[in-house]
């Protein structure tokens, strides 16, 4: 599997924007690209049971110690990354001209798809192209897709 580019890294404080952890702050631990996952001091913690014995239960229970917590790994689209300053989120752009946009991106990937590399790729006439792609824009709305 290839890795993945995160743009967040170790010691960035991030906030939960979905899940049971939501609305909760913490700071990168540790990264896991290979998952596209990252690891929160505070966040997403499991207990760790251990098998019941009556001599640790009588130790435990007389030193009020509780079941240990370990930090899970957290998937990095639920993260939003803090900004240094306010300690609120970035800024939301809902002009979608900001060219790290998803808009923007799609927009870059898909503009190489024209009717003439589909023609040289797939072997289908330039016409015939535009008269599929004409007619499920034509049929395609606000309320309804086609397939």
């Amino acid at each position: 599997m290839s890795r993945l580019h995160l743009d967040i890294h170790r010691d960035d404080t991030v906030q939960v924007m979905s899940g049971k952890d939501r609305g909760k702050r913490g700071v990168v631990v540790r990264t896991v690209p290979q998952e596209g996952k990252i690891v929160v001091k505070g966040v997403n913690l499991l207990k760790r049971h251990q098998k019941a014995n009556q001599q640790l239960m009588q130790i435990c229970q007389q030193a009020k110690i509780q079941v240990p917590q370990e930090m899970n790994r957290v998937h990095r689209a639920k993260l939003h990354e803090m900004s240094l300053k306010q300690g609120e989120p970035p800024e939301v752009d809902h002009t979608l001209q900001h060219p790290r946009c998803v808009f923007q991106i799609l927009k870059r990937h898909f503009s190489r798809y024209t009717p003439e590399m589909v023609e040289q790729i797939c072997g289908v006439p330039k016409e015939a192209f535009l008269e599929v792609a004409e007619t499920l824009c034509a049929n395609s709305g606000r309320e309804r897709t086609s397939t």
